[in-house]
């Protein structure tokens, strides 16, 4: 999108290169899918790229594409996100970021957030993945990124885009090539505290902001892991805003819901107890609840209107609710994650 931007956007000779070789028709038919990416900084120059090309195309009998651009030439929003993208384009230096300084540079956003990702980084992925494939029995779990800068980190962040607050030189041992101790300690989180047994599942989850805060509550509870329905959802900025980089820190497991039933038999055979969290016939007050001493559980989270489905409770080895006062039918799901998991961590030692 970088490359097409600065094709149709770049000063000089760009654009008349650019026009020779590439038919403007082609690059809408490119970009227009980014308009609805997650990921405001794709979506921004998709939108001032698509405005300008329609600005040059002759719309005449072409309802949609004249119905889109006049949204983008007069919605306020657009026309905001259009300028703020602009001064992205304006002082792009290809030459510069083609350099050593530029590769091995980082630019971060508001939410400390490298943009575009740093060699650092891809590198450190790639080693990780070598590894596994060497030694399948010993997997690393994933890396924290490189890109975090030391302090504390905002609750909250603007939408990203292409305003950069500060600009580094990632030094050479972020790899932590200086202890290999730690990287292979999955049961340590990165305050060097062992992590407990408890899995929260939520595989049955799908807003990405129940996830985020769910993360949140792993990484401060020192949970072992989270199981979610798809990893590519950490990318998403709406889980990011709930998460606040806690998924850098989190062992996540990735469970489809159509595999949750084989996951939760296979982990009852590794010796954990499966525990769903729902409100049902069967189900216990949390505060007259027992989790096992030995802290090897899975807490099962259900779908936010469906709750947990019947074949799973049928095979759960309990079940678990939390006592209300009011008239709300229940908890958000990921406040409800943190109630349960803290109630077990308590009973079983975890804070000690």
């Amino acid at each position: 999108l970088v490359i097409a931007g600065y094709g149709v956007l770049g000063g000089g000779g760009t654009k008349a290169v650019v026009r020779e070789y590439i038919k403007i028709e082609d690059v809408m038919a490119a970009v227009c899918p980014w308009l609805g990416s997650t990921q405001g900084f794709s979506r921004g120059i998709a939108q001032l790229v698509c405005w300008r090309c329609l600005k040059e195309m002759d719309l005449n009998g072409n309802e949609y594409l004249g119905r889109l651009f006049i949204y983008l030439d007069e919605n306020k929003e657009m026309e905001r996100l259009r300028l703020k993208t602009e001064k992205f384009f304006d002082s792009l230096d290809v030459l510069k970021i083609s350099s050593l300084e530029g590769i091995l540079g980082v630019e971060f956003d508001e939410e400390e957030n490298p943009t575009p990702k740093s060699v650092i980084e891809c590198l450190k992925e790639t080693m990780v993945e070598i590894f596994n494939e060497a030694h399948p029995s010993d997997k690393l779990p994933g890396y924290a990124s490189s890109s975090v800068v030391e302090g504390e980190e905002g609750e909250e962040g603007e939408e990203e885009n292409g305003d950069t607050v500060q600009r580094k030189i990632m030094p050479f041992d972020i790899l932590n090539l200086s202890d290999m101790n730690a990287i292979t300690r999955r049961s340590v989180n990165a305050a060097g505290r062992e992590l407990s047994n408890v899995k929260i599942c939520a595989s049955l989850i799908d807003k990405p902001p129940n996830l985020g805060g769910l993360a949140r509550t792993c990484e401060i509870f020192g949970v072992g892991s989270l199981v979610m329905p798809d990893l590519r959802i950490k990318k998403m900025d709406n889980f990011k805003a709930t998460s606040v980089s806690a998924e850098r820190w989190v062992n996540i497991e990735e469970c489809r819901e159509k595999d949750l039933l084989s996951y939760l038999s296979h982990h009852r055979t590794l010796g954990y107890t499966i525990i769903a969290v729902e409100q049902c016939s069967t189900s216990k007050p949390l505060q007259n609840f027992t989790f096992p001493k030995h802290g090897r559980v899975v807490i099962l989270l259900g779908d936010e209107k469906r709750g947990v489905p019947t074949e799973l409770l049928n095979m759960v080895d309990g079940e678990v609710e939390i006592p209300q006062r009011g008239v709300t039918r229940s908890l958000n799901v990921h406040v409800c994650g943190a109630v349960v998991v803290w109630e077990c961590l308590k009973q079983i030692g975890g804070f000690e």
